[in-house]
């Protein structure tokens, strides 16, 4: 799938559910904004199940077409995990960035399917999650870049609007992301699938030799056994020369 395809299948999936979209980016910006106020562990304590919450809200909207505001809040079933998983995150992009920031960011990016994944499987450990998104992002970082690159222009003018167009850009730029994972998932399945060849070549030659025979074949075949019935064999040779011996 090109990015031009993730972009237009995150609006297309994105009709009928703008109204939850948009209710969960407000609600997300009231929820941190309250942590941030009371104070600044409470917004650490809820990153993790948050993101899940969203990266799940997002790819529902992406696989069946609607999304539910309660979504948002699912992360916080596996409230111990994901919050494990965010502090993980968070040090671990922190550690890189002090070697300078590209690396940082290139980390940023081999983790960004790790919500994503702890959503589709929450039996899986914190690091577990982690190294399976690096997995999945090996190879693939650049095109992810190039997608939320894409959206640039878009907050340029969400600066141009005071902020209004967030309304409109972060669940499209969200969306777009689910479906780069989908295209993931939906690529690592393929690889996955055991090559569907062989089978179809048993067929084919099973096929082939139970094809009926048709004269001139018949013809060629009985000529060539005749052929090999008139001229001996060095094997005849040798029994002939036994049966001398004996007599």
């Amino acid at each position: 799938m090109t990015r031009k395809e993730m972009k237009q299948l995150a609006k297309q999936q994105l009709r009928g559910n703008w109204g939850v979209a948009v209710g969960a980016v407000l609600l997300v910006a009231l929820i941190s904004a309250g942590a941030s106020a009371i104070m600044g562990i409470v917004e650490l304590l809820i990153m993790g199940a948050m993101s899940v919450g969203l990266c799940s809200l997002y790819v529902n909207i992406v696989r069946k077409g609607s999304g539910d505001i309660t979504d948002l809040f699912s992360g916080f079933r596996n409230f111990f995990n994901n919050f494990i998983t965010g502090i993980l995150v968070s040090i671990f992009t922190f550690l890189w960035s002090l070697l300078f920031v590209i690396p940082g960011i290139v980390k940023s990016y081999a983790y960004a399917m790790t919500f994503f994944i702890q959503n589709d499987h929450p039996e899986m450990t914190e690091t577990d999650a982690i190294t399976a998104s690096r997995e999945m992002m090996n190879g693939h970082k650049w095109e992810l870049f190039v997608l939320d690159l894409s959206f640039f222009g878009w907050y340029l003018l969400c600066a141009l609007t005071f902020g209004l167009l967030l309304l409109y850009v972060t669940p499209y730029h969200n969306a777009a992301r689910a479906a780069f994972y989908e295209n993931l998932v939906g690529a690592s399945q393929e690889t996955a699938q055991p090559d569907a060849s062989a089978p179809v070549f048993a067929e084919e030659k099973s096929a082939v030799d139970e094809a009926p025979v048709t004269e001139n074949e018949a013809g060629e075949d009985g000529v060539a056994d005749a052929q090999d019935d008139a001229e001996p064999t060095q094997e005849d040779d040798f029994d002939v020369d036994d049966k001398t011996r004996e007599e």
